[in-house]
């Protein structure tokens, strides 16, 4: 588990109630939900985070903003350093986001971001639920 907690997803993910789907994703070892929400500072990005299937605590952000990018809202940056290694992995064994990204940005000094596209079955719980 991550040092993610309650608030700071609730922060992160503050103009769109929480989509908690029945979306598994299984990664570092723990089976989770995929939640499906958008981040206060930009409303129109879509944000992604795990919680724990069981207990439904935060496991992890799997996406992050990046200013100053203009992303539609089926694409999204993983996050996919750090904690979150293996995280477009599962991302991609769970059927989230497709395997292919769409493009690869290298920002100094952070480093390289890859962008993806979420499948169509992630695309129509966030529809379904708007």
């Amino acid at each position: 588990m991550t040092d993610l907690d309650k608030t700071d997803l609730d922060k992160t993910q503050a103009n769109l109630v929480p989509i908690v789907t029945h979306i598994p994703v299984k990664f570092a070892g723990n089976l989770c939900h995929l939640v499906i929400s958008s981040y206060a500072d930009k409303p129109e990005a879509t944000a992604l985070a795990l919680v724990d299937l069981r207990s439904e605590e935060p496991i992890a952000k799997c996406t992050m903003l990046i200013k100053g990018l203009d992303l539609f809202q089926d694409e999204v940056a993983i996050k996919e350093y750090g904690e979150n290694k293996g995280m477009t992995d599962a991302l991609i064994a769970a059927c989230v986001i497709h395997a292919v990204p769409i493009t690869t940005l290298i920002m100094e000094p952070v480093g390289i971001f890859r962008i993806y596209q979420l499948t169509t079955k992630v695309k129509e719980y966030y529809i379904k639920c708007h």
